[in-house]
């Protein structure tokens, strides 16, 4: 069985090393995001960590004009259905008009710059959704 400290330790592992991990369900194949003890779909509780293609299309997305502290305002989120198969959500590195349902994007690591208390996240990168074929 999977640790609970281990669950989310070697997603942020992953952003750190340019790419996107998530766990991968033995028993169904099912990609979890975010990363939890069980298999959401059969219950299985083994996992194979697997670097995926953090390819996707925009499923929804809304612009935020007040954000937390750690967040720059205002800020356009959405929902991510990656081709892997999870849903995520995600800051977007685009304009509100730019964006369209459907979009394809692609979830990339960056530096997080923000002045907040991540504790021991604190030199963790974190990510964005952006649109395929941009270049930031």
């Amino acid at each position: 069985m999977t640790d609970v400290s281990d669950t989310a330790e070697r997603f942020w592992d992953g952003l750190a090393d340019d790419v996107v991990r998530l766990p991968k369900c033995t028993d169904c194949g099912t990609v979890a995001f975010p990363p939890g003890l069980i298999c959401t779909d059969c219950g299985c509780d083994d996992f194979t960590w697997t670097d995926i293609d953090p390819v996707g299309t925009i499923h929804s997305f809304t612009r935020q004009h007040r954000t937390a502290p750690a967040f720059e305002s205002p800020i356009v989120m959405g929902i991510v259905d990656l081709d892997a198969g999870p849903r995520l959500l995600a800051p977007f590195a685009a304009e509100y008009g730019e964006l369209s349902i459907g979009d394809r994007v692609r979830i990339e690591p960056i530096e997080y710059d923000a002045d907040y208390d991540r504790g021991r996240r604190a030199d963790a990168p974190f990510f964005q959704a952006v649109l395929a074929g941009s270049s930031h």
